[in-house]
């Protein structure tokens, strides 16, 4: 049976700290959580917004789900109702409600994404404090 891929996408900027800290951490805005998902794409539009933010590139790390359970972290479903009930449901969102650590226990691997695939796949990042 194959084992099921979650993605985190992030920036190499935060890939640095997340690697030397070996830990992915709660985030500290709204809900404390983990943002995992069970697609690629999410997580590649993520990786874009954090690159975009840090001017650094983007990255996606792969986890293993069912290494996450073995040891003992909680998947949920999570879909933010912020914009409406079901209208974050694209993000094929799974949360954990705490830090991940130690990575190695639980990481796959990462990469480096290029950025034309980055613009085949993703809208351009929208500033919301303009």
């Amino acid at each position: 049976m194959k084992s099921m891929i979650l993605y985190h996408g992030t920036s190499k900027l935060r890939l640095k700290q997340i690697l030397e800290e070996d830990c992915l951490r709660t985030t500290t805005a709204n809900m404390p959580r983990v943002c995992l998902s069970s697609k690629y794409e999410p997580a590649l539009y993520f990786a874009n917004l954090s690159a975009w933010t840090d001017t650094s590139s983007p990255f996606v790390i792969r986890l293993k789900a069912e290494d996450l359970l073995d040891n003992m972290y909680a998947l949920t479903p999570y879909s933010d109702p912020f914009y409406g009930e079901g209208e974050c449901d694209w993000e094929y969102e799974v949360s954990v409600c705490e830090d991940i650590y130690p990575l190695g226990e639980v990481i796959k691997d990462f990469k480096e994404v290029p950025w034309t695939e980055v613009r085949s796949k993703c809208p351009p990042p929208i500033t919301l404090w303009a």
